[in-house]
C-alpha cells in the first residue's frame, strides 16, 4: 500500500510539473490563432524634381481602443509603396488617420491629404480573425481604393530662362552743304558789271568783292586811257 501511495504521489508531482510547461504553450497557441496582422498599403507618386524625393507618411490611432501600429512612420521614395502593419487580437472596428508629414524643402509643395482609415475585424472560419480596410480621403463621402500621396515642385522654383536682346539704334545725321551763288548786277556810269558773291564751302569765308570790283574798274580805266592815248598819237 505504501508503494502505491508513493507512485501516485510521484505521478501527481510529475503531472503538475508538466502542466507548468504545457499551459503557457497552449495559451500562446490560442493567442496566435486569434491574432490577425492587418495591413494598410500606401503609394507615393513621382515628383518632377532634379533629385530623388522621399515621402514621410504618418499614422495615428483615432482613439485608445485602436491598437498601435508596429511603426508609426513610413519613409517611401517617390514612385514607391509601403504599408503599415497592425496586430489585432479581437473583433471590432479600429480607426486611424494617415497623412504626410511636411518637410522643410521650400521647393516642394507637400500633399496635405488626410485619409480616414477603418480596419474592421471579424471572426472567420475555424475561430480565426479576418479584416477589411476602408478609407475616405479628407471629408469625402466616397470610399477610395488606394491611399496615394503626390508631392509637386513649387512654381516659384520652375526655371524659365528668358533671353533678352538689347537693340541700340544709332541715328546718323547727315548735313548737306549747299553752295549758293548770288548773282548781283551793279549799274554804274552806264556800265553793267556782273559779279558773283561766292560763299566758301569749307570755311564759309566771304571773298573781298569790293577789292575785286575796284581792280576791274581801274583796269578798265587804264585800258581806256591807253586806247585814247594811242588814237591821239595816230591822229
Amino acid at each position: 500500500m505504501q508503494m502505491k501511495s508513493v507512485h501516485r504521489f510521484i505521478c501527481v508531482v510529475f503531472c503538475g510539473i508538466l502542466s507548468l510547461f504545457l499551459l503557457p504553450c497552449l495559451k500562446c497557441h490560442a493567442e496566435d490563432s486569434m491574432t490577425v496582422e492587418a495591413e494598410i498599403p500606401v503609394s507615393c507618386l513621382s515628383v518632377d524634381a532634379p533629385e530623388g524625393h522621399i515621402y514621410r507618411i504618418m499614422i495615428e490611432p483615432r482613439n485608445s481602443n485602436s491598437p498601435a501600429p508596429k511603426s508609426g512612420t513610413l519613409q517611401i521614395s517617390e514612385s514607391g509603396t509601403g504599408k503599415f502593419q497592425i496586430d489585432i487580437t479581437e473583433p471590432g472596428a479600429y480607426d486611424y488617420l494617415v497623412y504626410e508629414q511636411a518637410g522643410d524643402d521650400e521647393r516642394i509643395v507637400y500633399d496635405s491629404s488626410v485619409y480616414h482609415v477603418t480596419i474592421t475585424v471579424q471572426t472567420a472560419d475555424q475561430n480565426k480573425l479576418a479584416y477589411t480596410v476602408t478609407a475616405y480621403k479628407n471629408d469625402e463621402t466616397t470610399k477610395t481604393g488606394r491611399l496615394e500621396f503626390r508631392n509637386e515642385v513649387s512654381a516659384n522654383f520652375v526655371t524659365d530662362t528668358t533671353s533678352t536682346t538689347l537693340t541700340t539704334t544709332v541715328t546718323t545725321t547727315e548735313t548737306t552743304t549747299v553752295t549758293s551763288a548770288t548773282v548781283t548786277t551793279v549799274k554804274k556810269s552806264g556800265i553793267s558789271t556782273v559779279f558773283e558773291n561766292i560763299t566758301s564751302i569749307m570755311t564759309g569765308d566771304r571773298m573781298p568783292v569790293k577789292l575785286l570790283l575796284s581792280i576791274i574798274v581801274i583796269s578798265a580805266a587804264v585800258i581806256c586811257f591807253m586806247l585814247i592815248n594811242k588814237k591821239h598819237h595816230e591822229d
